[in-house]
């Protein structure tokens, strides 16, 4: 994969939807993003058979005990498709401290269907019990995939057919 460790605003290579929801506290600062295709390229056009990367950037504008990073994908009609987060992967972040920036990628083969999803990333944090929402941005660009191969639902998991007569 390319190093794009030192790149500037990954971000701008993506045409904002208008639709764009963000909100939350504010407490920790989603300042950067992309999606990566299997060569490591900033992308919005994926083959949903090969990997891809999606990749958030945070800044923690105060100490944070566990925050919870993780995007998905939604259809047209407001339906999350497939997404994924820290918290559900086992991939807790622990202590965050003010002003620390942190970089997390999610590597995926999703086997979607084609078409085109919104992009919606997310920080949480659960404190005394409840999901506060430290910066939300739904509907944030549209990305599309395409597969070879036709499925029936929104995802099509790896699957081999064999065929075989018998007496």
């Amino acid at each position: 994969h390319k190093d794009i460790t030192n790149a500037s605003k990954l971000c701008t290579n993506y045409q904002i939807s208008s639709r764009l929801q963000s909100y939350g506290d504010n407490d920790v600062e989603i300042y950067d993003w992309a999606v990566l295709d299997e060569n490591g390229n900033i992308s919005s056009t994926f083959n949903s058979e090969k990997q891809c990367t999606f990749v958030i950037r945070l800044r923690f504008v105060r100490d944070c005990a566990n925050p919870i990073v993780g995007y998905f994908l939604s259809d047209a009609q407001g339906r999350e498709i497939v997404g994924a987060n820290t918290d559900y992967l086992n991939q807790r972040l622990g202590m965050r401290t003010r002003d620390e920036r942190i970089e997390v990628r999610f590597e995926q083969v999703l086997g979607i269907s084609s078409g085109q999803y919104s992009l919606n990333l997310g920080c949480s944090e659960y404190i005394d019990g409840n999901l506060i929402a430290h910066h939300r941005m739904y509907d944030l660009c549209v990305i599309r995939f395409s597969r070879s191969s036709f499925n029936v639902d929104f995802y099509l998991p790896e699957t081999t057919a064999s065929i075989k007569k018998i007496a």
